[in-house]
């Protein structure tokens, strides 16, 4: 007997996971809290990320710098929806470009290069040149290709889609419609989660060509 089983529609039980870490559910109640307060209220999510430093106080990195010492400064703070509680991520660019895995070239880095903003004593030719050799070494195909992957992975789809498009917009549920078959409460289908992510990925998540 032939069966259409193409045309049925099927009921999917809720997905419950069978076990919830505490880490897990202090960030879900953290998801949940629209009173959290917010370290840089009056930021713009789509950036420039320079424009939210004004908002965080970095003068005790300022005054750690030694000669010609470059701080990339990153995280949820810098991209605007950090709390008050939120730390500020540091990185030594020389101890980075060092590494076995934050190399240059590294797809594993591109979000620490090209998702920060720089602090530095070096001179303006020192810091051009530095910055001429992070961009080159992205300029292999295939390098560009899994850090590309990566670099949206980071700006798009975890920090802002998971938490940080809620957290600065208090807006906690999200309509499918007119999606009503796709199964997911989620800022993706929200407009102003879309046009964010659209100037955030045409501004980022590329990575100019060198000749």
């Amino acid at each position: 007997r032939y069966i259409d089983i193409w045309s049925r529609e099927f009921q999917r039980a809720p997905y419950r996971p069978l076990y919830i870490s505490d880490k897990r559910k202090k960030w879900l109640q953290e998801k949940m809290n629209d009173s959290v307060a917010l370290a840089t209220p009056s930021a713009k999510l789509e950036g420039p990320f320079s424009s939210n430093l004004k908002y965080i106080d970095i003068s005790d990195i300022s005054a750690s710098l030694g000669p010609g010492e470059t701080i990339l400064i990153g995280g949820s703070r810098i991209k605007g929806y950090g709390t008050v509680d939120s730390d500020i991520d540091t990185w030594n660019i020389s101890e980075l470009i060092s590494s076995n895995e934050f190399y240059l070239g590294s797809p594993h880095a591109v979000h620490i290069y090209f998702n920060t903003a720089g602090i530095s004593t070096a001179n303006d030719s020192t810091l051009s040149d530095m910055f001429h050799k992070i961009i080159c070494a992205y300029d292999d195909p295939k390098t560009r290709k899994y850090s590309l992957e990566r670099l949206e992975y980071d700006l798009l789809l975890y920090r802002l889609l998971h938490k940080g498009f809620s957290r600065f917009t208090g807006i906690r549920q999200f309509e499918t419609t007119p999606y009503d078959r796709m199964n997911g409460d989620c800022p993706f289908y929200h407009d102003g989660y879309r046009r964010i992510a659209t100037m955030l990925f045409a501004k980022y998540v590329f990575i100019p060509h060198v000749n």
